[in-house]
């Protein structure tokens, strides 16, 4: 199934034939004929990659933002309390 309007997450890789998900380092070749030998070569059976909907992209960025500004703010107010007790 193609990529479409999904966003991918960076991790994909191969499938076993048990179903085990391993790196795709084995076999680097992006597709063709070389892919497909490599992968029967190593026992592997298909390819796989993680994916989110295109819609929740926006969600997962003012998640990360608010994280990441509320972290700020502690680190922030820590560093002024620690200063005004030396001050």
């Amino acid at each position: 199934e193609p990529m479409g309007d999904k966003w991918s997450t960076g991790h994909y890789g191969l499938i076993t034939g048990s179903g085990r998900r391993d790196s795709a380092a084995e076999c680097p070749f992006p597709s063709g004929r070389e892919l497909r030998e490599c992968m029967t070569g190593h026992g592997y059976v298909s390819r796989y990659y993680e994916a989110n909907p295109a819609g929740d992209y926006w969600a997962f960025q003012w998640a990360d933002t608010a994280l990441l500004g509320g972290l700020a703010l502690v680190l922030l107010l820590v560093t002024v309390l620690l200063l005004r007790r030396r001050v």
